[in-house]
């Protein structure tokens, strides 16, 4: 039986959400039947279509803040009556000001976020 990426990511994701201790426990049986399947090479889609699929299950954002200095990223824990899974990442590149991105939205206060649109609108 041919699995896709999709297909396989989901089911995972499925199975996380909902029986977690069975994934812990047949971890080593997974990448036995990635590897064997020969989906290695789609391993990044997998894991893409496995949260996204977990996510869905416990309701469940992914959420990456960026912001110039560690002492100004804010608190988390739920957006938009989800709970939120937060990646934190310091660039000073940002100058101040935080970026928050979801998978589907992005929302960039940080001063090079307003540079680059005030340079765009200078043109």
């Amino acid at each position: 039986m041919a699995f896709s990426s999709k297909k396989i990511g989901e089911k995972l994701g499925t199975l996380a959400a909902e029986h977690p201790h069975l994934v812990v426990d047949s971890a080593r049986d997974i990448a036995k039947f990635i590897v064997s399947s020969g989906k290695t090479s789609k391993i990044n889609d997998i894991i893409r279509h496995f949260k996204s699929a977990y996510n869905r299950k416990t309701d469940t954002v992914d959420l990456t803040i960026t912001a110039a200095h560690e002492d100004h990223i804010p608190k988390i824990t739920e957006i938009a009556g989800k709970k939120a899974d937060v990646k934190v990442v310091v660039d000073p590149t940002l100058i101040g000001g935080i970026k928050i991105e979801t998978e589907d939205y992005e929302i960039d206060s940080s001063i090079q976020g307003k540079l680059r649109k005030l340079k765009t609108v200078a043109k």
